[in-house]
């Protein structure tokens, strides 16, 4: 469940320079002076809010005002360096245990990166299941009991 095998050889217009500032500029410029803020911008990320998931989101950010992320750019942007550096699909011809990805359908701006990358995966990963889910960046917000669904099955099938 993550971009990693889209980002950023897969975007056509993705690079070093767009991806670290881009990010540089939202790490630094996502600060809050209260809860409340962070609720409301976290709220949009999923169709089903609720006390747990207020829980999570506010568990990743500092303590004190103001509210940043814990994952600061000192965790982030190396994270970015590293895609650069070393792509994630020079590791799949070596992947041998089963490997399941659940992505997501939004943004559709990226339909086509992640097309590119599901059939790289494909090509590559002999025992693969790709699942494409309705929604964003946070699936398992939005149908955990689905996404539990699909994680247990596929875990049922490779141990049975």
């Amino acid at each position: 469940m993550d971009g990693g095998f889209t980002f950023p050889h897969y975007q056509e217009d993705m690079t070093y320079k767009k991806a670290y500032e881009g990010w540089r500029g939202f790490i630094s410029g996502f600060s809050f002076d209260d809860h409340s803020e962070i609720v409301n911008i976290y709220k949009t990320y999923t169709s089903r809010w609720n006390p747990q998931l207020e829980y999570m989101a506010l568990a990743s950010f500092t303590k004190e005002s103001p509210y940043r992320l814990i994952a600061g750019a000192s965790v982030v942007l190396p994270i970015i360096e590293a895609f650069f550096k070393e792509p994630f699909y020079r590791a799949y011809e070596g992947i041998q245990s089963p490997v399941m990805l659940i992505h997501a359908s939004e943004p559709v701006e990226q339909e086509d990166a992640r097309k590119r990358g599901t059939r790289i995966l494909r090509e590559k990963i002999s025992d693969i299941e790709i699942h494409r889910k309705t929604g964003g960046h946070n699936l398992h917000w939005d149908d955990p009991d689905d996404i539990g669904d699909m994680v247990r099955n596929f875990r049922d099938r490779i141990e049975g």
